[in-house]
């Protein structure tokens, strides 16, 4: 717990008035501006003390006075601004320098940007100049405008990405990556080495335009450069505030008139407007500060803050409780006269004009809330998200309040004085019995204990001279300190008198620098900033603790028993035993941070009172702190941790981390497990907030278990097998703790070490928020100190420990017997544990053994207590509960009988044995509770609940609440009957207002018993029973009044009644008709036919059921007057399509035969289906007998019938015709499919074709089926599916006679195809194909010899061939044409390196082949493209004589021949033109169209028609093949 004590500044002129005051950002510098009579106008600088810095000369002006000043965001630097229109700063040196100014007038404003980069001041003429400084502390005018109008608000720019680090300096705010509730993980803790580790950089720019507001109302927006825009003009109202918000580019506004709007900010400043709200309250005293991202505070003056966020648009209101006092109502109203936030710590501040500073912190729900998207109702509760603070009160009326974020204190400007707020944690110390507790700045409240020794305790106050940063307590002294004095006091108690009484007496008061002291017999240990002394009271230092310089400097100091523990800032941990005379070191230097990796700082280090074990927790080095609680046994020099956080201990963490195989075989302890060990999610998401040890048993540690700030939403942590012992003790499950306890922010957790097992959890004791901190443990008391309370007398309270309880006044001998009980039980060691128990004879003792044995659920040891306590009904109890299966609901019978109830139902909610929980709060009238969880959880007894809660209602005479819970037990009927049976005025009461159907019937048959048929026929008709109403009717001849009622309920059972009646008085159409409406056909339809009623018979059968319809059928078949069609009808619909089939042939009804036919399936007669289709065929309706045949599974003549009728066999039909698999021989499966595949084929359904070929699995005719069709992207997945290498041949040879050579696709399809299908000649074939393709469409022979190239690898390839002399020639024709073609890409590149004269002698002896009859070569190069290259390189040259030259030889030895199509239309025209001759003499072809030349050069490809592609070969071997793009086209490359 902590509160504010106020500290006031030391001003050197303490009659001045104090005009402004400000806070350096980062250091704890405090401006204060202020002005005298005799002084004038002044300036200070004050530290963190209030106390002024040394060696600085203020400024000062006899007339003039500061009206603004302002420090560098990082910089020791601070602006001021004057009356007069100076500007003075100071730069960490002793004197104020001036800057030259240009302001005439008060500077009324000075801003900085957010980095420091711009300084902006402004005066009441309307000057606003810009600065810019150096690294010297030079300052430079940037701009400077004049805006005619007084300027009174500016606010800079703020960068959207901003990323920053900070000097820490005793915060580790940047601990958790932006977690701001980390720091509120400890309360009094605060890193001490995250100074040397942390420093304030700038990862972003500084953005320097601004906004200004003027006097006028009127918004200006200055770029950097100065340009000026107006961006909003409020038509003169005035402006009290502006903010500009970070990370969304809005500009917030206040105006005089309350009105608060938020405006967008685009890239050149102008303003949008996006909401506007209007406010109400005092304007002079408004204002508004941020309270966190996006939450706006406002004050209206009064004694509220308002919050709005600015995202959802929400708001609610922080309230202050007005004071009150004696003289509270002489007072003025109370209204906030300034606000501040300060953002680290999360707390908003208000001060009042009666100088009270009220606070609130937030609990930061709001973003937590907001991120589960539901906030509309949750943010309007403000207890949800801000928590009320102590509030501190100062003298006067508070002006200003201004927070500095890295030493968290808060500065207050009364006008008149300037107090500091510091934030104190209220020092307490337990030591012995006796208790030190601080109530105020320098106030103690000193206890001493009741105690074995001391039947009655005592207190008193002590006022110190000192304000108190710490106090330490012995049995007869107390020693309490401030930073540089300790004060040390003997405590006196007096027991003569009725009442004790203490006296304190100062031994001993001594200057020392003090962060701790401990007292230990008539020294104290004094912890400074640099070393540890041993003092005497007197203040001389007896000894000096010397550590190394690597240890580092001490950190922190601990004392239990005679045994001291050191921590250092270098991880070090240092214990000495102080029994001798001099200190002495107990053990050598523990260095954590060499055993604990990722090692910041120790917290707190303890040590137990034999000096064996040492107990520690730390930071991490981010300075989180570490969730892990350490223990150092000094003897084996090894250190275990039990793990907070996940509820594991070092073993156990790093056995997950090894991750064991599921299954595999475990150890001889992972065997010896009980199941009772204790679930991991107990302790899980805390961490440990403190830890002491017991004062007398070393064995025994507890801890304050703190839950986590912000505990994982998206991560569980799994159930986990603990090995504490072979004899576990269980920690009750969190899903059983109760709700109140598990919703305690804290835990106390007993521990016990042991040199085997190391860390054995013992108990959980939930520690209600009305204590603060736990201060001590002495078996068998927890020692916590409480909230402040005006109610409480006492400041601590002794909390008996669970083994205890029952046992508050035993001795030691006793306490030692039970704590050794509990020890041994808890390491399993059995026979120490009975031997620590043996001479216990008291049965107290053994009921809090019992108890113990509840929570350890020791059901073996739990016997043996019971024995000795003489618990017969127990004992019983007990042994039958070891039937159930679960422990858990066995030893919640042992606790039930130990009186343990609320034990009893964790222990039942862990089994989730919700039936015995019932049972347990009924047998203990515990109705209210029994209900509920029937209703949540046992819903299976709900009933038996309510009826057994009647019942117990109903032996307290409480028939109402008995009859009700009957009626929710369902056991009404009979239940309140019998219960009200002797008073019959009461029951009929009930029955009429309970209106329930049964009961009112129940009463009317009981009426009609005693003969009331009056009341029986009201209480009938009320109940609805039309059957028994229209009984008693008949019963009394009133036969018209039955057959209304019968006829306007239309109730069957009365219907029959009354047919029943008319057809013994004869009344036959009476009797037809109400058996028809009570559906009694049977009946009817015997009427009828004993009566010869036809026509209702034929009309009552078409009603009826089969079985009627059957004997109506027989009677219209056989009567007299037969009707064959109502019996072919009537037959068809009771399902006996055999009669009605052979009725209808027999008497020739024809359409009769069509219905039912419809109604004929798989399962009926062949031969009547034969013969039905017979019939449709006779009537020349083939569709319909091929469907019936189909139906009925006559595959073949169905089909057969197809074919001779050309009957089109469609989707459906194709479908029916399908045999099922195993549905018949499969031969004629496939028979059938293949039939039915090629009728499809026959009639051009081709698709259908191939599908029931496919599943007749013959896919080559599938495929060939497909082919007809054409439908190419079909025929390719089929291929592909396929797998086949005839398939695959055949879709290659269909692809190619598409148009390949403009589809890549298609191009790539063949290749694949031809490869899959091992067809290399084929796919050779092919490549020549897409070689001459190359030549004849591109005259490219470079592609081709590739293409040619990859042809004869195809052919290499072939190993079999099935001709091989034709494979030779065909080689060997491949590998001339290869040659012939490899020489002209020879040509062609000697012209391309120049050599003429050999290309042009070569092609001269290429051309003298073709006069060769048997060379091949006209089909290998083209003879025109040989004389394009040689005219192409006359033209080139110039040679244009020689060109027309070899134009002339190409048409003489080629007549006919396109010279445009192999020499190209401009190289023609050059020819023409340089020798002055018309074009149609040199090529009569150029003058003809484009169009008719471009279908001269396409090639003709005969296309062949798909269906003729015959397969391919067979044995072709499979190859891999890689592709490559010749040309835009894809080419296989092997």
């Amino acid at each position: 717990m902590s509160v504010f004590f106020d500290h006031k500044v030391q001003i050197t002129e303490p009659s001045a008035v104090n005009v402004a005051i400000e806070w350096h950002p980062l250091n704890p510098w405090l401006a204060v501006s202020s002005y005298s009579q005799e002084k004038g106008g002044f300036v200070n600088i004050c530290n963190e003390l209030g106390e002024p810095l040394e060696d600085v000369t203020c400024p000062q002006h006899p007339v003039a006075q500061v009206t603004t000043l302002t420090w560098h965001p990082s910089k020791k630097l601070l602006v001021t601004g004057w009356e007069n229109g100076e500007i003075r700063v100071w730069i960490g040196e002793k004197e104020f320098t001036s800057v030259e100014s240009p302001h005439q007038v008060p500077i009324i404003i000075l801003e900085w940007s957010e980095q420091g980069g711009r300084l902006v001041s402004g005066d009441t003429g309307g000057s606003l100049v810009g600065w810019k400084v150096d690294p010297r502390g030079h300052f430079s005018s940037v701009f400077h405008i004049d805006l005619k109008d007084a300027v009174t608000h500016i606010a800079f720019r703020k960068d959207l990405q901003k990323n920053m680090g900070y000097d820490l300096s005793g915060l580790a705010r940047a601990a958790v990556a932006g977690d701001e509730l980390a720091l509120d993980m400890f309360s009094a803790w605060r890193p001490r080495t995250a100074g040397n580790r942390f420093t304030y950089q700038a990862t972003h720019g500084d953005n320097l335009s601004l906004f200004v507001g003027s006097v006028s109302g009127i918004i200006y927006y200055i770029t950097e450069d100065g340009s000026v825009t107006e961006v909003l003009n409020l038509e003169g109202i005035l402006l009290k505030k502006m903010l500009y918000r970070e990370g969304k580019d809005n500009l917030i506004v206040m105006t005089e008139g309350l009105s608060v709007g938020q405006f967008a900010v685009d890239a050149k400043g102008n303003l949008t407007e996006i909401m506007k709200v209007k406010l109400s309250g005092r304007s002079q005293d408004a204002t508004m500060v941020w309270a966190g991202s996006g939450l706006l505070a406002i004050s209206t003056g009064d004694l509220s803050i308002r919050c709005w966020d600015m995202d959802s648009g929400d708001n609610y209101l922080l309230e202050a409780i007005p004071s009150s006092g004696e003289n509270a109502s002489n007072l003025p109203t109370e209204i906030f006269t300034h606000i501040s936030f300060n953002s680290q710590k999360g707390l908003l501040c208000g001060g009042s004009n009666l100088g009270r500073v009220c606070m609130w912190k937030s609990t930061g729900q709001q973003k937590d809330l907001g991120d589960d998207g539901d906030v509309s109702g949750a943010l309007m509760d403000a207890s949800l998200l801000w928590q009320v603070e102590r509030s501190c009160q100062v003298r006067g009326s508070i002006k200003q309040l201004t927070w500095n974020n890295p030493s968290g204190l808060l500065a207050v400007n009364t006008i008149s004085n300037v107090f500091l707020l510091r934030e104190q944690i209220l020092c307490s110390a337990y030591s012995q019995h006796v208790l030190a507790v601080q109530v105020g700045p320098s106030q103690l409240t000193i206890e001493v204990m009741e105690s074995e020794d001391n039947s009655k305790g005592c207190s008193c106050d002590l006022k110190t001279d000192i304000q108190i940063s710490g106090v330490t307590v012995t049995a007869t002294h107390l020693a309490v300190w401030s930073k540089k004095t300790l004060v040390i006091y003997q405590l006196n108690t007096d027991y003569s008198g009725e009442t004790p009484k203490i006296t304190c007496k100062v031994v001993g008061s001594f200057s020392s620098e003090v962060e701790a002291a401990v007292l230990f017999e008539q020294s104290a240990i004094v912890l400074g900033e640099e070393r540890v002394e041993v003092f005497s009271f007197s203040g001389a230092v007896k000894q000096t603790l010397a550590l190394a310089e690597a240890e580092g400097k001490p950190l922190g100091l601990q004392l239990c028993g005679s045994f001291l523990c050191v921590a250092t800032t270098c991880g070090s941990l240092r214990v000495w035993d102080l029994s001798r005379r001099e200190a002495k070191p107990h053990t050598s230097t523990k260095n954590l941070e060499e055993d604990i990796s990722d090692f910041g700082e120790i917290i707190s280090a303890c040590c137990n009172s034999k000096g064996t074990k040492v107990s520690i927790t730390i930071a991490k080095s981010n300075f989180v702190p570490d969730t892990r609680l350490y223990l150092w046994d000094i003897e084996s020099d090894t250190l275990s941790y039990f793990n907070f956080a996940s509820g594991k201990m070092d073993k156990e963490e790093a056995d997950d981390l090894r991750a064991t195989p599921e299954g595999s075989a475990k150890s001889d302890e992972s065997k010896s497990e009980t199941l009772s060990q204790p679930p991991a999610r107990t302790l899980s998401g805390r961490f440990v907030l403190s830890h002491q040890w017991d004062a007398e048993e070393p064995k025994l540690l507890v801890c304050e278990a703190k839950l986590l700030p912000k505990p994982s939403r998206n991560k569980d942590v799994a159930s986990w097998p603990r090995r504490v012992s072979t004899s576990t003790v269980t920690l009750p499950d969190a899903a059983t703790l109760k709700d109140q306890e598990m919703q305690q922010e804290v835990l106390l957790v007993t521990i016990f070490t042991t040199p085997e097992q190391g860390i054995i959890l013992q108990d959980i004791f939930p520690m209600s928020s009305d204590f603060t901190k736990l201060l001590g443990v002495h078996t068998p008391h927890y020692l916590l100190l409480k909230k402040p309370s005006q109610t409480s007398a006492t400041n601590s309270e002794k909390l008996i420990m669970r083994d205890f309880e029952g046992l508050q006044t035993c001795d030691k001998s006793t306490r030692d017997a039970v704590l050794h009980f509990s020890y041994n039980l808890s390491i399993g060691n059995m026979d120490e544990a009975f031997r620590a128990i043996k001479t216990v004879k008291s049965e107290a003792v053994w009921e809090s053994l019992a108890r113990m044995c509840v929570k350890t659920k020791r059901l073996d040891v739990a016997s043996v207590c019971l024995g000795h306590m003489k618990h017969a009904r127990g004992a019983m109890l007990l042994r039958e509960a070891k039937k159930e299966p679960q422990l858990e609901a066995q030893v919640g019978m042992l606790a039930v009988q130990l009186g343990m109830l609320d034990e009893a139902e964790r222990l039942y909610t862990t089994c989730g044995r919700f039936d015995l929980l019932n049972k347990m709060y009924q047998a203990a009238g515990e109705w209210e509770k029994a209900l509920r969880v029937a209703e949540e959880q046992d819903r299976i007894h709900l009933r038996a609940t309510y009826f057994n809660y009647a019942c117990h209602l109903e032996a307290k005479g409480d028939y109402t609440g008995a009859a009700h819970m009957y009626e929710r037990s369902d056991t009404h009927r009979f239940q309140v009957p019998r219960m009200l049976l002797e008073d019959p005025l009461s029951l009929e009461n009930y029955i009429i207002k309970a209106k329930d159907p049964a009961l009112t019937k129940w009463w009317a048959q009981y009426m009609e018993s005693t003969g009331q048929m009056d009341l029986a026929l009201q209480f009938y008709e009320e109940a609805q029973d039309y059957f028994s109403l229209v009984r008693v009717l008949c019963f009394q001849h009133d036969i018209e009044k039955a057959a209304e009622v019968a006829s306007s309920s239309g109730d069957r059972a009365a219907c029959y009644h009354l047919a029943r009646h008319y057809e013994a008085d004869g009344r036959i159409s009476d009797a037809i008709h109400f058996f028809t409406r009570a559906e009694a056909y049977s009946n009817a339809v015997r009427i009828c036919k004993e009566h010869g009623i036809e026509d209702q018979l034929w009309n009552l059968a078409l009603l009826a059921g089969p079985r009627e319809q059957l004997e109506a059928a027989r009677y219209f078949e056989s009567s007299e007057r037969a009707s064959p069609d109502k019996a072919v009808i009537l037959f068809h619909r009771a399902g006996m399509l055999h009669k009605a089939l052979d009725l209808a042939f027999k008497t020739q009804q024809y359409n009769a035969l069509q219905h039912i036919a419809v109604d004929l399936n798989s399962n009926s007669d062949p031969a009547l289906i034969l013969k039905c289709a017979q019939f449709f065929v006779e009537n020349k309706q083939f569709d319909k007998a091929v469907d019936l045949l189909a139906v009925g599974k006559q595959y073949v003549e169905a089909l057969d019938l197809c074919l001779d009728k050309n009957i089109p066999v469609t989707e459906d039909l194709a479908e029916k015709l399908t045999m099922a698999k195993g549905e018949g021989d499969e031969g004629t499966r496939v028979r059938v499919l293949e039939k039915v595949a090629e009728s499809a084929m026959a009639q051009g359904n081709y698709h259908l074709a191939t599908k029931k070929f496919t599943q007749a699995g013959n896919k080559v005719k599938a495929m060939k089926a497909l082919l007809k069709s054409g439908d190419t992207e079909k025929i390719i997945f089929f291929a592909n599916v396929s797998r086949q290498r005839e398939i695959y041949v055949m879709a290659a040879n269909y692809l190619q006679s598409l148009d390949w050579q403009n589809d890549p696709s298609v191009l790539k399809n063949i290749v694949q195809f031809y490869s899959k299908g091992r067809a290399p000649e084929l796919l050779a074939n092919f490549y020549v194909a897409c070689a001459q393709v190359e030549i004849d469409e591109y005259q490219n022979y470079e592609k081709a010899l590739g293409a040619l190239s990859e042809a004869s690898r195809c052919l290499s390839k072939v190993s079999q061939p099935r001709d091989p002399k034709q494979h030779e020639r065909a080689v060997e024709n491949l590998n001339n044409r290869m040659s012939v073609v490899r020489r002209f890409v020879e040509i062609r590149r000697l012209f391309d390196r120049g050599d003429a004269e050999t290309a042009l002698s070569q092609c001269r002896q290429m051309l003298e082949s073709y006069t060769d009859p048997n060379s091949d070569y006209e089909t290998a190069v083209r003879r025109g493209d040989i004389y394009a290259v040689m005219v192409e390189h006359k033209v080139s040259t110039g040679d244009l004589r020689g060109a027309q030259q070899l134009i002339d030889e190409f048409r003489r030895s080629a007549p006919g021949a396109n010279l445009p199509y192999y020499l190209g239309i401009s190289t023609l025209e050059k020819v023409a033109r340089g020798l002055g001759l018309p074009l149609s003499s040199i090529a009569p072809q150029a003058i003809r169209s484009d169009s008719s030349l471009h279908a001269e050069r396409e090639d003709s490809v005969d296309q062949e028609e798909a269906e003729d592609i015959v397969e391919e070969e067979d044995d072709i071997k499979e190859e891999e093949t890689n592709y490559r793009y010749i040309n835009g086209k894809t080419y296989a490359a092997v």
